[in-house]
């Protein structure tokens, strides 16, 4: 992946990951027949973080998950494109390329009147 948003998808295949294994520590207790809602939560970031050091793998669906679903990165916005005009690769100055205002010109000041 070799865009901007490089380290957003990075993020994402982090996230993705850590909740799959949170998901694998909950069936895991699940299965022990201990109540998830009795574990707290800081231990059972424990069981996933080292159920995501035992299973790298874990990873990997992450990574799959996140390249079948561009979507969920953000949009990449693009600036606005700069034109060069006709009149700034002339070298016009300001009254030739506003003919309407060029009363209003004086040297090099700008009259504003109300």
């Amino acid at each position: 992946m070799n865009s901007s948003f490089e380290h957003i998808s990075r993020a994402a295949i982090a996230v993705l990951a850590r909740q799959a294994a949170i998901r694998l520590a909950k069936s895991e207790l699940a299965r022990q027949g201990l109540r998830v809602t009795s574990v707290p939560m800081r231990e059972l970031h424990i069981r996933a973080d080292q159920l995501l050091a035992a299973h790298p793998e874990l990873l990997d669906q992450a990574a799959q998950r996140v390249a079948a679903h561009p979507e969920w990165l953000p949009k990449r916005r693009f600036a606005r494109a700069v034109y060069i005009t006709d009149s700034a690769k002339s070298g016009t100055e300001k009254t030739q390329v506003f003919p309407t205002t060029s009363t209003i010109f004086r040297g090099s000041h700008l009259l504003i009147t109300f």
